[in-house]
C-alpha cells in the first residue's frame, strides 16, 4: 500500500474539517486498535471465572485475563486503523469475527457471561475520553425500535434527544429514501409494518442524524436490493468525504458497490487479518501470492472463496505496519467532549415518546371493561348497604368488606399493569444508553411522569359506578378517590421495583403474586394478626395494606359513628386489625412505601447489567 496516498487524503480531510466544514465543526478522529484478541462464552467451572474490572468512563470494560477453558476465541490479535475521510469495507466468511470486532471497537461488546477482550483502542493517539461515544454512530445488525411508532415519530424523537435540527431530519429522509414510509408504523414480526430493507434504512438514518465523526455499521446492506444498497453506500461515502471515518461489514458486495470502497479489511475465520489496505490494491496482493482473481470474477467473490479454504488462508500472512504519525489527526487533541441535551429536554422528549408509544397498550377498551364490570358486580352485590344509619348498622361487616375490595382493586390492578414496565424496552434502552442519547435518570423520571394521567382515569370511572350503587356517603368520595390514587402509586412502585430488579416478566409475575399475597394477608382483614404471637404480630407493620385499609375505613366508615352505632368497636375489635394511626400518619407511611420502592427501582436500573452490553 502507498502510505503517502493515505497521508495526503487524511491531510486533505483534516484541513477541510478545520476550515469550517458544516459536517465537521470538530477536529477529525483517527481510531486505532492494536492486538485486539476476543474470547467469548462462559466458563462452567466457577474457579475458572475471571473478575470484571470496574468500568471506565470511556465505555471499555475489560476483563482480567485468566483461564480460557470453555471459551471460544472469536478474534485473534487484530490491529488496524480507521482514518477520517475513508470508507473501509470489512469482509470475511461467517465466523470471522466481524460483528465481534465492530462491537468491541464501538464499546458495546457482546461476549457472554465470562467473555473478555485484550488489546488497545486509541482515538487520536490517546485513550477514549468521557462521552466519546456521542461522536460515534454504531449501526447494529439487529434493527431495534419501538414497533408502535411511525418512521416520522422515530426520527423526530431521535432528533429531539440528540438536538439535531429539523433540516437534518429532512436531509436524512431524502438521503435514505424514506419519504414514502414516513407515516407507516415500524411494526414487528407479527404486526405488519416496514419491510426489512426499510427498517435497515431507518436504522442507519437515526444513527447518522447528527453527523458523527466515526461510523461503524454491522451488515448495513442486509435486506436491500442493489439499487438501494448503492444509494446507502453513496450517502455513506458523502459522509466520509465530509470527514467521517466509515467502516462497515459487508457480506458479498456487487462490482458496482465494490467500486465505492476506499479500503478493505479481510478477516479469516477466528478474526485473523489477511489483508488491510487499499481496496484497489487487493487484487494485486492476491495475485502476488499466486491467487489471482479469475477472469470475469467480481474480486470480493474471489476473496471470500479463498478465505473459505483453510489451506489457502494458511499461506496468507499479513504483517501490520505501524504508521502512527502519518496522519495529522493522530495528534489532534479533543478536549471538549460533546454534551448531552439538557435534562429537561431529555425528559420532555422521552415523556412524549412514552405517551405516543403507549397507544393501544394502556387504557385499552378491555381495561375499561374490566374496571367497570368489577365496579358493577360489587355495586349490585353490595347494593345500598350503606344508604342510611339503619342499613350501615345492619351491614357493618359488609361495609368493611366492600372497603377491602376497594383496597384490593387498587393494589392488584396497578401492580399487574406495571409488570412489564421495563423488560419490553430492554433492547431499545440498552442501545440508546450505550449511544449516550440520554441518561438513565431522564428515562426514569419520564417513565414516572408518563404513567400519571393513566393512573388517574380508571379509579374515577370505577368509583363513578360503584359509589352510588353501594350508597356510601357522597362527601367521603373525593378523599377516598385521592387515597386510592396514592395506593395505586404505591402498588405500581412495588411492581416497578420488582420489574427493574428481575427484568423478566414471567419471573416478576411469580414474585409479585407472592409479595402481594403476603401484604394482603398481613393487612388485617382475613385475620386479626395483632392477636397472634409477637413474633408474627409485628409483620402487620410491614404491609402497606394494613395502613391503606385503616385509612379507607377512617375516611368512609368511622366518621359516621354515633353513640348508638359504634362501628369503631366492631372494626377494631376481635374481628380485624387495621391501622389505628391518624389519617395523616397512614398517608405519610404509604407515601414512604412508594418512595422507597421507586428509589429501589431507580437503583436497580442504574446498576443493572441487563441493559448494558457485556
Amino acid at each position: 500500500e502507498d502510505t503517502s496516498f493515505w497521508r495526503r487524503k487524511s491531510e486533505s480531510v483534516v484541513a477541510r474539517a478545520r476550515g469550517g466544514s458544516a459536517a465537521m465543526e470538530r477536529p477529525a478522529l483517527v481510531m486505532r486498535w492494536s492486538e485486539i484478541e476476543v474470547w467469548v462464552g462462559s466458563v462452567e467451572r466457577p474457579w475458572c471465572r475471571r473478575q470484571r474490572k470496574s468500568a471506565a468512563d470511556d465505555g471499555y470494560a475489560l476483563l482480567e485475563e485468566g483461564g480460557r477453558e470453555g471459551l471460544k476465541r472469536a478474534v485473534e490479535a487484530t490491529s488496524g486503523v480507521l482514518r477520517p475521510g475513508e470508507m473501509c469495507c470489512m469482509m470475511g466468511p461467517s465466523g470471522a469475527g466481524k460483528t465481534t470486532l465492530l462491537s468491541v471497537l464501538a464499546a458495546r461488546p457482546q461476549l457472554g457471561r465470562d467473555g473478555y477482550w485484550t488489546g488497545e483502542v486509541l482515538l487520536n493517539g490517546r485513550r477514549p475520553w468521557r462521552r466519546w461515544r456521542r461522536e460515534l454512530a454504531y449501526v447494529l445488525q439487529k434493527d431495534i425500535f419501538f414497533e408502535s411508532l411511525t418512521v416520522r415519530e422515530e426520527l423526530e424523537f431521535a432528533a429531539a434527544l440528540r438536538e439535531a435540527p429539523a433540516s437534518s431530519v429532512a436531509a436524512i429522509v431524502a438521503s435514505f429514501g424514506l419519504e414514502s414510509v414516513l407515516d407507516s408504523k415500524i411494526g414487528s414480526s407479527v404486526e405488519r409494518g416496514l419491510s426489512g430493507g426499510e427498517l435497515k434504512r431507518l436504522n442507519i438514518a437515526t444513527e447518522l442524524l447528527v453527523s458523527p465523526r466515526l461510523a461503524l455499521l454491522d451488515e448495513p446492506l442486509t435486506g436491500l436490493d442493489s439499487s438501494r444498497a448503492h444509494g446507502i453506500l453513496t450517502a455513506l461515502r458523502d459522509r466520509a468525504k465530509a470527514g467521517t471515518g466509515v467502516m462497515l461489514s459487508v457480506h458479498m458486495p456487487t462490482s458496482k458497490l465494490w467500486a465505492l470502497f476506499d479500503r478493505l479489511l479481510l478477516l479469516a475465520p477466528k478474526g485473523r487479518v489477511v489483508y488491510d489496505g487499499a481496496a484497489r490494491a487487493a487484487s494485486a496482493y492476491f495475485e502476488a501470492r499466486g491467487l489471482p482473481v479469475p477472469p470475469d470474477w467480481n474480486p470480493p467473490d474471489h476473496f471470500i472463496e479463498v478465505l473459505g479454504d483453510d489451506g489457502l488462508v494458511a499461506g496468507l500472512a499479513w504483517t501490520p505496519r505501524d504508521d502512527r504519525g502519518d496522519e495529522p489527526g493522530d495528534a489532534t487533541p479533543v478536549d471538549d467532549p460533546p454534551r448531552l441535551a439538557p435534562f429537561s429536554l431529555q425528559v420532555s422528549a422521552l415523556c412524549r415518546r412514552a405517551f405516543v408509544n403507549s397507544r393501544g397498550t394502556v387504557l385499552k377498551p378491555l381495561d375499561w371493561a374490566l374496571v367497570v364490570s368489577l365496579a358493577a358486580i360489587w355495586g349490585v352485590l353490595w347494593f345500598q348497604v350503606a344508604k342510611n344509619d339503619a342499613a350501615r348498622r345492619r351491614h357493618a361487616s359488609d361495609v368493611v368488606s366492600i372497603c377491602f375490595f376497594f383496597v384490593a382493586q387498587w393494589s392488584w390492578g396497578p401492580a399487574f399493569a406495571q409488570l412489564a414496565a421495563f423488560p419490553p424496552e430492554r433492547d431499545v434502552l440498552a442501545k440508546e444508553l450505550a449511544s449516550e442519547t440520554y441518561t438513565i435518570e431522564a428515562f426514569f423520571v419520564a417513565k414516572q411522569l408518563a404513567e400519571l394521567p393513566v393512573s388517574a382515569l380508571l379509579p374515577a370511572a370505577f368509583y363513578a359506578v360503584v359509589w352510588p350503587l353501594v350508597a356510601l356517603p357522597l362527601r367521603a368520595l373525593p378523599l377516598c378517590y385521592l387515597v386510592s390514587l396514592l395506593e395505586s402509586w404505591v402498588a405500581a412502585s412495588l411492581a416497578q421495583a420488582l420489574s427493574a430488579l428481575i427484568f423478566d416478566t414471567e419471573q416478576t409475575t411469580t414474585v409479585l403474586i407472592i409479595v402481594q399475597v403476603f401484604q394482603m394477608c398481613c393487612g388485617g382483614y382475613f385475620i386479626n394478626i395483632a392477636q397472634q404471637p409477637p413474633a408474627i404480630a409485628w409483620l402487620r407493620f410491614s404491609s402497606y395494606w394494613y395502613y391503606m385499609s385503616g385509612l379507607v375505613l377512617k375516611l368512609v366508615v368511622l366518621p359516621y359513628d354515633t353513640p348508638d352505632r359504634d362501628l369503631r368497636a366492631q372494626i377494631q375489635g376481635d374481628d380485624y386489625s387495621f391501622s389505628s394511626l391518624s389519617p395523616i400518619a397512614d398517608s405519610a407511611l404509604l407515601f414512604l412505601y412508594g418512595f422507597v420502592f421507586r428509589i429501589a427501582a431507580y437503583l436497580a436500573l442504574k446498576t443493572s447489567k441487563k441493559i448494558r452490553f457485556s
